[in-house]
């Protein structure tokens, strides 16, 4: 079991048993290309893309193949190696079965345009959310809780924001940032207190209002 985006090493080996030398050998399907990048150096033969062209495998020889595969998509991935050639009769052992995870990395980053502004000034709430990992991110739920005296006047991202609860549900693709802003009037002065929950974690910042 590996994450998106790691490594394995596979092993791979073919034998003859047969009396006779096989020609033309061709090992295919050895890998899956729909969810590996895949590399590998044999000691005969040349192998590229989940393909090992071996040529000439002499009766009653064996050779083994070290495959380092990427993973680049997540799932259940199975394959069966399959066998061409003259003279084959080939006897399939195990197929190869790796379960690749997704991989998300999330980051929130909370922040205000000012920490202070004028009674009746404007200030701008924002969470950027970056996705670092290699596959989308499942649902995530922002909030931005205002105080008294903090008045929210409009929001980015419409459709992804409920206008009843005031949370945004929104998902977020790998490699990507979103930033969700509402941007806010300040009716009252003193120290006002915004709190934002990012998925479930909740970080306060202070806007003062003069």
């Amino acid at each position: 079991m590996i994450k998106n985006g790691e490594s394995i090493i596979y092993k791979f080996t073919v034998k003859n048993s047969n009396n006779r030398d096989a020609t033309n050998l061709k090992i295919s399907n050895i890998l899956s290309s729909n969810y590996f990048t895949s590399s590998a150096k044999p000691s005969q033969g040349t192998y590229s893309n989940g393909i090992w062209n071996i040529g000439t495998l002499k009766a009653g020889s064996s050779l083994s193949i070290s495959i380092n595969a990427v993973a680049k998509k997540s799932g259940v991935i199975k394959s069966q190696a399959q066998i061409s050639g003259s003279n084959v009769n080939p006897t399939l052992s195990n197929s190869a079965k790796v379960t690749v995870n997704k991989y998300v990395n999330i980051a929130y980053k909370n922040t205000l345009s000012t920490s202070k502004v004028k009674k009746g000034g404007y200030a701008y709430v924002r969470t950027t959310i970056t996705n670092t990992g290699k596959d989308s991110s499942e649902l995530i739920k922002v909030y931005m809780s205002l105080p008294s005296g903090v008045k929210r006047i409009s929001t980015n991202y419409a459709g992804q924001f409920n206008k009843t609860s005031k949370i945004w549900s929104l998902k977020v693709p790998a490699g990507k940032s979103v930033t969700l802003t509402t941007k806010v009037q300040v009716t009252t002065k003193g120290t006002k207190t915004i709190k934002f929950n990012n998925n479930g974690k909740t970080v306060n910042k202070s806007l003062t209002a003069y």
